[in-house]
């Protein structure tokens, strides 16, 4: 488990972005950042669920303060995010993405109605989906599809 040491809390954020890659390579581009973000984090021992709808990014990040600080500044610096909005930030009792280095599963028309609708009611309803999003099925492979933490 990706627990901080001494059973310290864990910073968190929530932010929503534009994807600035053209859509023609948009899902190329995004599936390699994924694969890139999803072994840096699980060595910085972030943990998180990024939902990308083809337009937009939605990605909760969790884990120490200073890893969370130098991940948030590599993506705010990143020219495939545009119009970075923080929905949420602040401290944790325990992580919510425990054992995901990243949760990702690609873009959707689904997905993409589905995270517009849960931007319309703001940053709990966005948090409530990336949870069931990262949640395995019953009998499921968890890794399956996605990246989990080593």
């Amino acid at each position: 488990m990706m627990q901080p040491e001494g059973g310290a809390t864990v910073q968190h954020w929530l932010y929503a972005s534009n994807c600035a890659v053209a859509p023609a390579w948009a899902g190329p581009t995004v599936e390699a950042l994924v694969a890139h973000a999803a072994l840096r984090n699980a060595e910085c021992g972030l943990s998180g669920a990024l939902l990308f709808t083809g337009q937009h990014f939605i990605q909760a990040l969790e884990g120490p303060a200073t890893a969370l600080a130098q991940m948030r500044s590599t993506i705010c610096d990143d020219v495939r995010h545009t119009h970075i909005m923080t929905l949420a930030e602040g401290t944790l009792p325990h992580r919510r993405f425990d054992g995901w280095a990243l949760a990702y599963a690609g873009a959707s028309v689904y997905l993409a109605d589905q995270v517009r609708t849960a931007m319309a009611d703001g940053a709990p309803a966005l948090l409530s989906l990336l949870q069931a999003f990262a949640k395995p099925l019953p009998g499921a492979n968890p890794g399956c599809g996605q990246h989990r933490a080593t």
